[in-house]
């Protein structure tokens, strides 16, 4: 018998449909394997921190599994053989600078207490002159009218002839010297009310015209120029210093520190231990975003663009959680542990992956399900759309 009468319709339509069947098992085979094995993972971003200093770690880092609290405290570090010398240094020029603002501060109210004597001191001796030039000026005015009116008698006798004339002339000089005696004093008495004034505008004039010399070393400006400098010195040292301690702080003493609620999730470096800067020291996630990293076939990721709607069962919950895709990586660049809390046990190589962010219950406690196994759905992707992709329908 010919073999083209051995295969009938029937027994072609069969074998096509066997064919079919076959090829849609190959196709759907790991999305209906993801049905019964929980093969995906509830995960979260992982946060790696590195110790910024080198220095031993301290016994209260939180051990895997411990919440960051309110403070957001999770590690500290201790660098007991930290530089000092620039530290020392600066507070040394400080307690220099310190000093001598201190000494000049004593100096200048000795200087100040020094202007004030001689201040009065000079005053006095202004007010006192100026009240002998006053006194004089009374008494001269005396012997001037005294003076004017024996020469106004000697000029009548002289008209009436009963005086000689080098009398009345004797008479008009002794009027002319207490008249330049007063101008004189009257002269002083200027001077001496001009220097008076001066003094009150912080001006010290001598007899000459010129400023006395401890007016000059006393002067209030340089006390202020060099109080000015001393003050800008302080300030600096002050500066430095600050600068210097928190340069050592930050060399001595480092915290790590995670957003508050965060859980621990791996501790690379134990209590006591000494760690180089740059080292991990522990690894932290975010259970407030909930994740799932599941396993799918490169076919389907193109068929899961942002925004598909998921659903996850979780190991121990009795009913499905709803999701999004949030992002999808082919089998040749999947993320791993460096990037994720946990990995999906159901990735095999050639697997891709499709990370679904989780809206999160309210009665579910992040924590507690970070690793927990999962399977997804994907109400949007049947068998059907896997095969209609696969040949191009």
């Amino acid at each position: 018998m010919k073999l083209r009468d051995r295969i009938t319709p029937r027994r072609a339509a069969w074998v096509g449909a066997v064919a079919v069947l076959a090829y849609s098992a190959w196709i759907g085979g790991p999305y209906l394997n993801s049905l019964f094995v929980r093969d995906a993972a509830v995960t979260t971003w992982l946060q790696v921190a590195t110790a910024p200093i080198p220095g031993e770690l301290e016994a209260s880092a939180l051990r895997p599994g411990g919440l960051v609290g309110d403070n957001g405290l999770v590690a500290t570090l201790v660098n007991a053989r930290a530089d000092r010398s620039a530290l020392v240094q600066a507070e040394a020029e400080l307690a220099a600078a310190t000093a001598r603002a201190a000494q000049f501060e004593r100096i200048a109210t000795a200087r100040r207490e020094q202007r004030k004597a001689y201040t009065e001191a000079y005053e006095r001796d202004l007010d006192q002159r100026a009240g002998t030039d006053e006194s004089t000026l009374t008494f001269i005015a005396q012997r001037l009218q005294t003076e004017r009116n024996e020469a106004a008698r000697l000029g009548r006798l002289l008209q009436a002839g009963s005086a000689a004339p080098t009398a009345a002339e004797a008479a008009g000089a002794r009027v002319a010297a207490v008249e330049a005696e007063r101008a004189a004093v009257e002269g002083s008495l200027k001077r001496t009310r001009l220097r008076r004034e001066s003094a009150a505008r912080g001006v010290y004039l001598a007899e000459d015209g010129h400023e006395f010399d401890w007016s000059a070393r006393y002067d209030p400006l340089v006390l202020e120029r060099e109080s000015l400098d001393l003050a800008q010195a302080l300030a600096a040292a002050r500066a430095k210093a600050a600068a210097a301690r928190e340069h050592y702080q930050q060399r001595h003493r480092a915290t790590l520190e995670a957003p508050p609620g965060a859980v621990v999730w791996n501790r690379y470096a134990a209590p006591g231990a000494h760690v180089e800067a740059g080292t991990p020291v522990l690894s932290w996630a975010d259970p407030t975003l909930l994740l799932v990293d599941g396993p799918v076939s490169d076919l389907e990721i193109s068929l899961l663009p942002p925004g598909t709607r998921a659903q996850v069962m979780i190991e121990g919950e009795s009913r499905p959680r709803e999701g999004v895709v949030l992002l999808t990586r082919g089998s040749a660049a999947p993320l791993d542990a460096r990037e994720l809390a946990a990995t999906a046990r159901g990735r095999r190589p050639g697997t891709a992956q499709v990370i679904v962010r989780l809206e999160p219950a309210p009665a579910a406690a992040g924590p507690l399900v970070l690793g927990r196994p999962a399977y997804i759905t994907f109400p949007d992707v049947s068998v059907l759309r896997l095969l209609r992709a696969r040949l191009r329908w």
